[in-house]
């Protein structure tokens, strides 16, 4: 079986997971979707969209909020595989997902991710303070990554007061030397930089 990555809209996207998801939801909001087909036929799609959990939402994280097919074997892999090259040619650094402690994470590691966190279940968003109504499930999940290689740890987004600007003056002697004026030496070449949580084995780009 042939199977061919596609092109679907968020409205294809959420139908074919009210059908055929098992226990989810289609997800609040997305960042883009795909599809796969085998014979012209939609047998699964994948959702992906900013990191559910903030400290993750760093600017330089992707996380798949959901993927669904029919039952179509390798297709849950082959769009793992194609919601990862996607998030690298974004210039994402690095794709996060969760399985639910009775799944096995077979998909995932043909795709190339690897187990990075065990989470216990939680109590749900409510709160005394701020109550929410459950949608989700609470159970223990196991969290994977996929990380492009050699590079640094994605970092916060900068705020305007972790900004600092040259002077008018400050500029002028960078971009137009006087005589006389000394040029700063360019600060030396740093060793080559590596992520601190990346297996070097691992491509975001396959």
């Amino acid at each position: 079986m042939n199977l061919v990555i596609v092109p679907v809209s968020r409205r294809q996207a959420d139908a074919f997971i009210d059908q055929h998801h098992r226990h989810h939801r289609p997800p609040q909001g997305m960042t883009f979707a795909l599809g796969v087909a085998a014979d012209g036929r939609l047998v699964g799609v994948v959702v992906a969209g900013r990191p559910v959990a903030r400290y993750l939402d760093d600017g330089m994280t992707l996380e798949i909020t959901r993927t669904c097919t029919d039952g179509t074997q390798n297709a849950n892999s082959k769009l793992y595989g194609a919601a990862c090259r996607a998030a690298c040619a974004l210039g994402y650094r690095r794709v996060v997902t969760y399985t639910e402690e009775s799944e096995s994470g077979a998909s995932l590691r043909a795709a190339g991710f690897e187990p990075v966190a065990r989470l216990p279940e939680n109590a749900g968003w409510d709160r005394p303070s701020r109550r929410r109504s459950e949608q989700h499930r609470t159970v223990a999940r196991t969290r994977w990554e996929r990380c492009r290689p050699s590079v640094p740890r994605p970092l916060s987004r900068p705020t305007s007061s972790a900004i600092s600007l040259p002077s008018d003056g400050q500029k002028r002697r960078v971009d137009n030397p006087r005589a006389g004026d000394k040029i700063p030496a360019p600060a030396p070449a740093s060793a080559a930089l590596t992520s601190s949580y990346a297996n070097p084995g691992m491509d975001l780009s396959r």
